[in-house]
């Protein structure tokens, strides 16, 4: 018996996107980054504000897909460490003045 779903190949990465505010700016960053040679997949959750890509990577590098991104017109989030257990960053915009 054949399997007939589509088989993955190549790497997946995740990359942090940030300035995605709807559902448009959603669709511009899957469609810059699907554009990308080897990209075989992209999924965008803009609450996570994350990508999801599967590629291959004898065609395409996480570069390649940082750069699709900035060209979008959004800021790809470099690879940094690891987040620390029972530790959590938030980040707050919005606030107009100190007693806020």
């Amino acid at each position: 018996m054949t399997d007939s779903r589509k088989k993955k190949t190549g790497q997946q990465v995740t990359i942090g996107i940030t300035g995605m505010t709807c559902a448009s700016c959603v669709g511009s960053v899957e469609k810059a980054l699907k554009k990308v040679k080897g990209v075989s997949d992209a999924r965008i959750n803009l609450a996570a504000e994350k990508a999801a890509v599967d590629f291959n990577p004898a065609f395409a590098t996480r570069e390649d897909l940082e750069k699709a991104i900035s060209d979008a017109g959004y800021t790809p989030m470099k690879e940094g460490p690891a987040p620390t257990p029972g530790k959590v960053t938030l980040g707050i915009t919005g606030m107009r003045s100190p007693s806020a």
